[in-house]
């Protein structure tokens, strides 16, 4: 079973990598860097919650709404296998269930339900239309 979300993580970042390749600017590299940074101080601090479980910052839900489903992806696969590889949160064997959880649901899920519209993820992506320029500028 493990195998299978190896290979079923290992496909959605295939994808990933297709859509978010033609997109990539040093601008957006940075930015991929910092929200990486970012997303792994954040879940590496865990708050207990009844039933001997623990709790953590979504940090798919943030890099998808600053970076894009694609680039957010990819930025919380390498996340998920810091944590687990040099840590042992979460364990090698979980990896690829992991990453596909955090990736596959929590990454386009919630850039699906609220990031794909923001007005500050355009303007973070660069990727305001020139109509939505010149209205702005004449107002």
């Amino acid at each position: 079973m493990a195998g299978a979300f190896v290979l079923l993580a290992g496909a959605v970042l295939a994808v990933a990598a297709m859509r978010a390749r033609d997109s990539l600017t040093e601008y957006r590299i940075q930015l991929f860097a910092v929200v990486a940074a970012a997303v792994f101080a954040t879940q590496m601090l865990n708050w207990p919650i009844p039933g001997g479980t623990s709790a953590h910052f979504a940090g798919g839900a943030f890099a998808a709404i600053v970076l894009g489903p694609h680039l957010g992806a990819f930025a919380v696969a390498l996340v998920v296998a810091v944590q687990a590889l040099v840590f042992g949160d979460g364990g090698a064997l979980a990896l690829g269930a992991n990453q596909h959880s955090q990736i596959a649901t929590n990454c386009w899920q919630s850039w699906l339900a609220g990031g794909s519209g923001s007005p500050l993820l355009q303007h973070l992506l660069g990727s305001t239309s020139d109509s939505h320029r010149a209205s702005s500028v004449s107002s």
